[in-house]
């Protein structure tokens, strides 16, 4: 599996740079969100959520089934910034969309398999997480297609898809990264908290811009705070704390507090909220939880293990460069873009 999670990375890292390029050349926003949500986010999900599920559940999965649902993800991401860069969506668009939407329901059947088939240790719950993501991905294709409602599609990809997938991962990376137990209070409380989610998430977004829909997103935002309350305090007091721990934490503070500004902005509106506030906030923790499992998990699985990266300088780069962005864009990108760098440097090169 090796040489798969090498491709994942080049992948990624290819995409990544698709997406900053497509932002300098001011090219159609698609050309640019896709890369980003498809390319980095979907791609890495696809190959980490099976080894995750892999080691929770005592399974071995195929390097060639995963493969094949990799090349065909980057096919339709392919055919989807077709359609974008001629600035509209056909039937390719539409093929695309739903080879997207079968290869996610391939792979949350394979880890259900996996679920009911394997030997589960204590901490296989956190797998439903990865079920229930693929569900919400469908979800949010449905939404795109049949909709044509934007909004529902996005709330549904990121917070029903991207997020149970990086807080149910994260319940049991961050303290093996930080060399502690996994908390076995964010494991109980796991699968309530996934209960909720499945509730509220819907009515957020069938009923965007209204007071349910702000409801609803808070009630998510409370409850992913109750579960992983548990895991950040036990990681904050640790003294293992390398720099991609730091990162992970992060970005998991990060987007837990975009999904406390989306309920804001479902309640107050978006107009008293700077522009694009709330997609910067995702792309800096969506970044760093990236680069931060990465940092981690790339040197281990190709077996280029090295000591813990204490590289804090680039943590706060970013994160600094994040927090003065949001302030002053002109001095804060060009230290953001300097802790990017830093940061793929450190997972090209170890």
């Amino acid at each position: 599996m090796s040489r798969l999670h090498l491709a994942t990375g080049g992948l990624i890292a290819f995409w990544a740079s698709v997406a900053l390029i497509s932002a300098l050349l001011e090219v159609p926003r698609w050309a640019i969100i896709h890369p980003l949500t498809l390319g980095v986010v979907t791609t890495a999900i696809l190959t980490y959520s099976t080894h995750f599920t892999d080691a929770l559940t005592r399974t071995s999965s195929r390097p060639l089934a995963v493969a094949v649902r990799l090349a065909a993800l980057n096919l339709a991401l392919i055919a989807l910034l077709i359609d974008a860069l001629r600035l509209r969506f056909s039937t390719l668009s539409d093929i695309a969309a739903a080879t997207a939407a079968c290869v996610l329901l391939w792979h949350g059947a394979s880890i259900a398999r996996k679920l009911r088939q394997g030997l589960p240790g204590p901490f296989a719950v956190t797998v439903y997480c990865y079920i229930v993501a693929a569900v919400f991905f469908v979800l949010a294709v449905a939404a795109a297609v049949v909709q044509q409602n934007t909004a529902a599609h996005a709330r549904l990809a990121v917070w029903g898809f991207a997020w149970p997938t990086i807080a149910g991962t994260v319940l049991t990376l961050l303290p093996t990264m930080t060399k502690q137990r996994a908390s076995t209070t964010a494991r109980n409380r796991l699968f309530r908290t996934l209960l909720v989610h499945c509730l509220a998430l819907p009515l957020a977004a069938a009923l965007p811009g209204t007071p349910f829909a702000a409801l609803a997103l808070l009630v998510c935002a409370l409850a992913w705070s109750f579960a992983l309350q548990p895991v950040l305090a036990g990681t904050l007091v640790t003294a293992e704390f390398s720099a991609s721990a730091l990162e992970l934490t992060a970005g998991l503070l990060w987007l837990l507090g975009a999904m406390y500004a989306d309920a804001a902005t479902q309640f107050l509106g978006t107009e008293r909220f700077p522009k694009h506030l709330l997609a910067f906030i995702l792309v800096a923790g969506l970044a760093q939880i990236v680069v931060g499992a990465l940092g981690h998990l790339l040197p281990v699985l190709t077996r280029r293990v090295t000591k813990p990266d204490t590289g804090y300088l680039k943590v706060g780069l970013l994160n600094g460069g994040a927090i003065i962005t949001l302030i002053t864009p002109h001095i804060g990108l060009p230290i953001l873009v300097v802790g990017l760098v830093l940061h793929a440097r450190k997972v090209a090169f170890p």
